[in-house]
């Protein structure tokens, strides 16, 4: 991403790095999961900065699908921690 100017990119994996290194280290299951959920959280919100109606339909997609999953299968899903 520094090679090329991408400062989205930049900016949403220098915030994620430290997780992924972690991950690295411990090879834990949870660790993998936070790393993941962490990436794909930093890249959202900077998207959001820059388009705030992405926001809503964020907010929106995650309320619907915990609502579809706890009807669904009983379950709560997509959890943020």
């Amino acid at each position: 991403a520094w090679m090329v100017g991408d400062r989205v990119m930049l900016l949403s994996g220098g915030i994620a790095l430290p997780f992924f290194g972690w991950m690295m280290i411990s090879k834990e299951a949870r660790a993998i999961d936070r790393a993941s959920k962490v990436a794909l959280l930093a890249l959202s919100l900077r998207m959001a900065w820059a388009y705030p109606w992405y926001l809503v339909l964020m907010g929106g997609t995650f309320l619907g699908s915990r609502w579809y999953y706890r009807k669904r299968f009983g379950m709560r899903y997509p959890e943020l921690g």
